[in-house]
């Protein structure tokens, strides 16, 4: 179903109570489709869904309205459409497929174009354990349906990843090294307790694209990719794009408010690699980012990687 803004904003008006239509953006595509509609004045967020299953969606609203309902957190908030619902189901007359579409508000907040104060590394750190907290406490309605970040989830990922790389382009030693690490991950995730403490319905993506800061106060982005995971996952996410000491910050500032055994802080670099290697993943969907992949590789298996597998700290 091809869609142009046109096409957006006629869906639009037929399913929600939103007038007038100031402007509508198209944002570009992803995993899903996105717009900004400005309406009224006040700034949306329109997205039409690679995801065919609607309780898979729905269920990413629910858990942001229960965050919206529960905490002070600055998040975007999911507006219903006319018959009440949350994902709006369209019909292509002319081929008879089906699009999902949703519609949430926009927060403010700009994108950092560079690394993080020291006092937004703490706020950051207060928003993740916000996020975490919540999931420890919350119970998911009945119907709640999302992935789980597993073992099966990393295979995967790493599949994904060396099946989108130019055959042979891996040097055979450094994906030795990569299987080697994915392994002894899956070895760590797989003995770690699954507590209420520790696993629940995580973010999945929080990465220097996905926050925003207005007023020094942070807004956590684009919750599509939240499932079930241990809530360090979240937490390495976050890791990617700082330096080493920036790093280092945010993990003490984390477990300074969130009160968790030892061996939680000593597993952030397990989850860390796996993070990395998602990432990867990623952007290994995209041809041009072949090049910049292939080159990082070799620094990935040097610094992080060998001295995981002789037992060391990278990090420290």
């Amino acid at each position: 179903m091809s869609i142009n803004k046109v096409d957006a904003a006629q869906i639009l008006q037929d399913n929600y109570v939103l007038r007038p239509i100031d402007s509508i953006l198209y944002l570009g595509k992803s995993d899903n489709l996105s717009f900004q509609i400005v309406a009224g004045g006040n700034k949306y967020l329109w997205k039409r869904h690679n995801q065919t299953n609607i309780s898979f969606i729905e269920s990413e609203l629910r858990w942001i309205e229960a965050l919206n309902k529960d905490t002070k957190l600055r998040l975007q908030s999911p507006v219903k459409n006319k018959r009440g619902e949350l994902v709006t189901t369209v019909v292509d007359t002319s081929t008879e497929s089906l699009s999902h579409w949703t519609l949430q508000t926009r927060v403010e907040g700009e994108l950092l174009s560079e690394q993080p104060t020291e006092d937004q590394l703490q706020k950051l750190a207060q928003v993740l354990v916000i996020l975490h907290e919540h999931a420890t406490d919350w119970t998911a309605p009945e119907g709640f349906q999302r992935d789980a970040y597993n073992e099966e989830d990393l295979n995967r990922t790493f599949q994904e990843l060396t099946n989108n790389l130019p055959k042979d382009s891996l040097i055979a030693s450094h994906k030795e090294v990569l299987e080697k690490t994915l392994h002894k991950i899956a070895m760590v995730v797989r003995d770690m307790e699954k507590t209420r403490q520790t696993w629940g319905v995580i973010h999945g993506d929080i990465h220097e694209s996905n926050y925003v800061f207005h007023v020094e106060s942070p807004a956590i982005l684009d919750f599509s990719s939240c499932g079930y995971g241990f809530y360090l996952y979240d937490l390495a996410q976050s890791l990617l794009h700082l330096v080493p000491e920036n790093r280092k910050k945010l993990i003490s500032y984390y477990f300074e408010i969130r009160s968790l055994p030892r061996d939680q802080m000593e597993k952030v670099e397990v989850f860390f690699l796996w993070a990395v290697i998602s990432n990867f993943a990623f952007l290994s969907k995209d041809a041009d980012e072949h090049e910049g992949i292939l080159g990082a590789i070799p620094v990935l298996v040097k610094k992080y990687c060998q001295p995981f597998l002789q037992g060391k700290s990278y990090m420290n």
